[in-house]
């Protein structure tokens, strides 16, 4: 345990400490909750002032992440997919590196065309993952290329299959997350699910690959959590839930969950003391949400299902703890949920489908629909309420499926290649 805390706290002094909330997907603690405070109680008609933005990111459904005073992205240009650093003040690019092709398919007719992974920074490196599984590693100051590798055609990885043995994926939508000396991602592949490899090594070197878990790469990314003091990584595929050990990747528990069609959004998780956590997985084609009670004694694990509500289903949403209660947006309502029932203390049409950030004892929360509105809501248990909204300027065509982000007191809402920059101060 001593030895994650010291690495821990390492990588948070690899860049100035201010800076170290949004390195990667869903935060440092990649929860989707950022630990941004003193920030606009309500919003101004219209919406918060929009202080910059910027244009040509490429196509694509990738997020955002910052270190050093630059934003990461990907996006899909003219001639492949591209991981760029921007300047956090104005949106001017400082580089870009040809990752892959461009584009989405593989034989599906309804895949949406650009990169869905978040890089992850430390501050010195970043990592990416295409959408058709080129891995790599670049300098995050100059864009220099470190290493690389094709996770299908060198470690024999392999995506969620869209129905049975149809061969038809929605490409590789995980993020890379960084904990500690290493990089985590969910890969599939019979070898191993997921593999951890060196942060800081000039060339791609794996630490383990779970070989206790050999199912398809889900679209959702790794979570850590520690329970029981046993430092782990939850895992949410289209056959389970499951906790992997941090320090080997050996599997210490698993309950069995199918999903169809697409697993996108990652799990969330609350922790009743140092011994228990109760865990929610949810996604679409009516499966809903499942509840998980994990169980630490003495270095084993019990796991078991306390719920099932196939009417709680997260697309590719995500879900957030906040306070002690889950919140997540449904294929139609927000809701709040109670980890160890399952049951919805309330619900509310809210801006319908879509994403969803915690910040500051509030809810972001972003429609995925024409008009891109974006509401500001209490994080309560005890009923809705809904503080400002506005809807998105300059909207695309295509769906605003990249979640809102807040850093450094600003939100950013990305659009297809529109970068946006709002003060919330």
């Amino acid at each position: 345990m001593q030895r994650f805390t010291v690495i821990s706290f390492v990588l948070l002094l690899t860049v100035p400490l201010h800076a170290a909330d949004w390195m990667q997907w869903r935060g440092l603690n990649h929860d989707g909750v950022s630990a941004e405070t003193g920030l606009l109680d309500s919003w101004p008609e219209g919406g918060p002032k929009l202080l910059w933005k910027t244009e040509g990111l490429g196509e694509g459904y990738s997020n955002i992440s910052f270190a050093n005073g630059m934003i990461y992205s990907l996006g899909d240009r003219e001639d492949g997919c591209y991981l760029y650093a921007l300047d956090v003040d104005g949106g001017k690019e400082r580089w870009s590196l040809r990752i892959g092709e461009r584009g989405a398919g593989k034989g599906n007719p309804y895949a949406f065309p650009g990169p869905r992974c978040t890089p992850a920074t430390d501050g010195s490196r970043v990592f990416a993952i295409g959408q058709f599984g080129d891995l790599l590693s670049a300098d995050a100051k100059t864009g220099k290329e470190l290493w690389r590798l094709n996770v299908e055609e060198q470690l024999g990885g392999g995506v969620m299959l869209n129905k049975g043995d149809s061969g038809v994926t929605w490409d590789y939508s995980m993020s890379p997350i960084i904990d500690g000396d290493r990089v985590v991602l969910p890969i599939g592949g019979k070898d191993g699910t997921v593999i951890a490899f060196e942060r800081d090594a000039d060339a791609f070197k794996p630490i383990w690959r779970s070989s206790d878990v050999s199912d398809r790469a889900p679209y959702s990314s790794v979570v850590p959590v520690t329970i029981g003091k046993v430092p782990q990584y939850l895992l949410f595929s289209d056959k389970r839930i499951a906790g992997l050990d941090a320090a080997s990747g050996k599997l210490l528990w698993s309950v069995d969950r199918p999903g169809k069609v697409a697993v996108c959004s990652d799990p969330v998780y609350w922790l009743d003391g140092e011994n228990t956590c109760y865990v929610m997985v949810s996604s679409g084609y009516g499966v809903g949400a499942n509840g998980i009670k994990v169980v630490a004694q003495d270095g084993k694990f019990q796991a078991e299902e306390i719920f099932a509500k196939p009417k709680l289903e997260s697309h590719h949403g995500g879900l957030v703890q906040m306070g002690g209660h889950f919140y997540m947006l449904t294929q139609r309502e927000l809701v709040c949920v109670d980890p160890k029932t399952g049951e919805t203390l309330w619900n509310n049409r809210s801006v319908g489908k879509g994403s969803i950030l915690g910040v500051d004892g509030k809810l972001i929360v972003r429609s995925e629909g024409s008009d891109g509105t974006v509401a500001l809501v209490e994080a309560s248990p005890g009923g809705y309420k809904e503080f400002s909204r506005f809807d998105q300027p300059e909207r695309s065509d295509k769906f605003s499926w990249t979640y809102p982000v807040v850093y450094e007191g600003k939100l950013y809402l990305r659009d297809q290649g529109l970068l946006l920059c709002y003060e919330l101060k």
